[in-house]
């Protein structure tokens, strides 16, 4: 079904580590796409299961994926991950992991190897 797979997709790609999660350059590109296709020639499983499945299949190949995408950015020379603890919300943690990485002080210090 067409908007169990669209579900499956938009959770995939904002899952922890995923496309909507990364950051190069503190740009956004306008032109990736991730498009999802299916023949609908396999039997009917239970909703539910299938579901759960196919998001949790999808989340583990965006997830890799995006951190390619990273790895092999124009130039790249240093990957980091921020990781936000004891935070209220998860929408607040990313704000602030955002605000992190994409931080020009940041960015130069790393890229320097100068945290100091």
């Amino acid at each position: 079904e067409a908007s169990m797979l669209d579900r499956c997709l938009r959770k995939a790609v904002n899952a922890e580590g995923s496309f909507n999660r990364i950051s190069v350059d503190s740009d956004q590109s306008t032109s990736d796409t991730i498009v999802l296709m299916s023949s609908q020639k396999n039997p009917k499983l239970d909703d539910a299961v299938e579901e759960a499945v196919i998001t949790d299949a999808l989340s583990k190949i965006c997830t890799e994926l995006a951190q390619d995408v990273v790895r092999n950015g124009e130039g790249t020379q240093h990957v980091m991950k921020v990781d936000v603890q004891g935070s209220p919300s998860g929408s607040l943690a990313h704000g602030i992991a955002k605000a992190v990485v994409n931080s020009p002080l940041v960015k130069t210090a790393i890229a320097g190897n100068d945290a100091n």
